[in-house]
């Protein structure tokens, strides 16, 4: 797959140059299941591991995940066969871009190999998690976006229907990528927006920007749409446990204590009744949703859950309804709760958490066949004891600051679009979290962090993309728009 791509970029390469970077990409993955192997599995990945094998599939994981994972696990047992798929998916998308920025091959090949193994960005690498799967689905979906967008022009049938294969492969690992995360939608939906600049219909617009906003539309519908079709899709093979009352209960509970007034309303049915702010404030952690679930002394039993979840359909709904009343009877005390989420998110408040919490023992049973490696160890330890110095909001900043340089410099002419699709979906993603994250872990920030680095490469690193009124139009038409873009 990724021999040959060179050549179809705007800076011709030689057959050597292919396989130079392809040679490096293929260095990185091996390098990279070296240190990774089997892979750590956290508490969350025994779940799905749970579920993949039992079949038993619930909505508290995406199901997505432990669907693959069934597959993977018949021909590489435990978390090695999910490694082996993710790190494929995270270092072919790599390569794939590294195809698309311009420059000689050996510093491309040099900078590919630095970003895949930049401490930051490959800390999540060796975990078996879904935060990873999305970061690997995206990342090659976004690859494939690029490769297709700069290919060389032609009006073959052939040519056409390898353009059309280089989509439908990046919808498809964006799908996977949307699929692993509840929260990934929005930050699939900039990148979704790249193939669609390439349709006749935007490159006629006479304003550049008009298309930008027309695609960006479109790819949100198309984010929006996925997901729900992935749900509809494994709606028969999910139990529903409704995990999502955790945020309301969340947000209603430290809503409570920063007004002083209990706005959990008694008809929601998640709070033990007779409890109040007293026994809220003894549970709550601004960071730690799942403390609010434990149990107190309470009425002479030694152990009464505090909140409790609901299964009962007109509960939920009084539910929903009490937690969009209390957010915006009290938008301030709303906005003060989440930023300090976002804060801790950033590392600008308490810092950012250890990456494994690794102790020298399995954090699940189903992990204890597989312990890590001794350079697995080693290097998870390492993570964990240099997490002082690793930030996540350097990344966001580079985020917000690459956003309206990438889409003025594409506007002008001057760059690709990568960019800006890069930036907002790091930023997006962000937003996401600070909504509906219930702790600050550091594997939530991966992804932001990566689309900070490819964004900074992007910007600089990508010329505009093909002509593509010249495969679209017809060649009167097409040398008509290049002219008005480059005149003054």
């Amino acid at each position: 797959m990724l021999l040959g791509l060179a050549r179809k970029m705007p800076n011709p390469s030689s057959r050597r140059n292919d396989w130079l970077l392809a040679g490096a990409g293929v260095l990185c993955f091996v390098v990279a299941l070296w240190l990774s192997a089997p892979g750590f599995m956290g508490a969350d990945s025994g779940d799905q591991l749970g579920q993949a094998r039992s079949g038993e599939y619930s909505d508290t994981h995406p199901v997505l995940m432990a669907l693959l994972w069934s597959y993977t696990d018949r021909l590489l047992p435990g978390p090695l066969g999910m490694l082996v798929l993710m790190t494929a998916f995270y270092i072919g998308g790599l390569t794939l871009l590294a195809a698309c920025v311009r420059g000689p091959v050996l510093w491309r090949a040099l900078g590919l190999v630095a970003v895949c193994f930049y401490p930051p960005l490959f800390s999540n690498v060796p975990a078996v998690w879904k935060d990873t799967l999305m970061q690997s689905g995206l990342i090659s979906g976004t690859a494939c976006f690029a490769v297709f967008l700069r290919r060389a022009p032609s009006r073959t049938w052939r040519a056409r229907a390898v353009a059309a294969a280089w989509v439908g492969a990046g919808l498809v690992l964006c799908g996977v990528g949307i699929g692993a995360r509840h929260n990934a939608p929005p930050a699939a939906a900039p990148l979704l927006a790249l193939p669609l600049l390439a349709l006749p219909a935007l490159r006629r617009l006479r304003q550049r920007w008009a298309g930008l906003l027309v695609a960006g539309l479109g790819g949100t519908v198309l984010a929006v749409g996925i997901a729900l079709s992935l749900v509809a899709a494994l709606a028969p093979l999910t139990r529903k446990d409704q995990n999502w009352q955790m945020l309301p209960v969340f947000d209603l509970a430290g809503l409570s204590l920063e007004t002083g007034e209990l706005l959990v309303k008694p008809s929601s049915g998640v709070l033990t009744p007779g409890m109040g702010l007293e026994e809220i404030g003894r549970l709550y952690h601004p960071y730690y949703w799942n403390a609010l679930f434990y149990c107190l002394p309470w009425q002479g039993q030694s152990c009464v859950p505090l909140f409790q979840r609901t299964h009962d359909a007109q509960a939920l709904t009084r539910l929903r309804k009490n937690w969009q009343q209390a957010i915006f009877s009290h938008p301030l005390a709303y906005l003060k709760i989440r930023s300090r989420m976002a804060l801790a998110l950033l590392g600008l408040d308490h810092g950012p958490p250890g990456v494994y919490y690794y102790a020298g023992h399995a954090h699940t049973p189903l992990a204890e066949p597989y312990p890590p490696t001794p350079q697995t160890r080693r290097l998870m330890q390492w993570v964990d004891d240099h997490m002082s110095w690793i930030r996540p909001w350097p990344y966001a900043l580079l985020c917000v600051l690459l956003s309206p340089i990438g889409v003025w410099r594409y506007l002008k002419g001057r760059g690709s679009a990568l960019a800006p699709a890069l930036a907002g979906s790091g930023l997006a993603c962000l937003l996401g979290l600070i909504v509906a994250a219930g702790s600050p872990e550091y594997r939530y920030m991966g992804w932001t962090m990566l689309c900070g680095v490819l964004s900074l490469v992007a910007t600089w690193g990508c010329t505009a993309e093909r002509d593509i009124e010249s495969t679209v139009l017809d060649p009167v038409q097409g040398s008509i728009a290049k002219s008005a873009r480059s005149s003054p």
